[in-house]
């Protein structure tokens, strides 16, 4: 018989909310935290995204944050300030959303119970 009958509920089973693998023989994935992710976003924005492996959107959150700092402080408050102050809180809080919201999703299709 090439393959075992599947196992009954509770009996021998991986514990509640343990990762499933891909396949037979497959590595579970580290869970990800997303309060970890927030936290670093919060500091560095960009970075709680490519921690999480969006590496992409990361990297557009920190760029688009720069960019704001350097209209913020390079071209001057009066005109520009007005786009650069905008432009660095919605990349700062924008990045905040989507680092924890990634480290959720991150989990819930590994498996893991948030």
């Amino acid at each position: 018989m090439p393959y075992a009958p599947p196992p009954a509920y509770g009996a021998g089973g991986p514990p509640f909310g343990a990762p499933q693998p891909p396949y037979p023989g497959g590595i579970p994935v580290a869970r990800k935290e997303p309060a970890i992710a927030l936290v670093v976003s919060f500091l560095i924005p960009g970075v709680g995204s490519m921690m999480n492996g969006d590496v992409g959107a990361g990297v557009g959150f920190l760029g688009l944050y720069v960019f704001g700092l350097v209209l913020l402080i390079c071209l001057g408050w009066i005109l520009i300030g007005f786009i650069g102050l905008p432009m660095m809180l919605v990349a700062w809080g924008w990045g905040m959303y989507h680092a924890y919201q990634g480290a959720v999703d991150f989990n819930r299709r590994a498996g893991y119970q948030n």
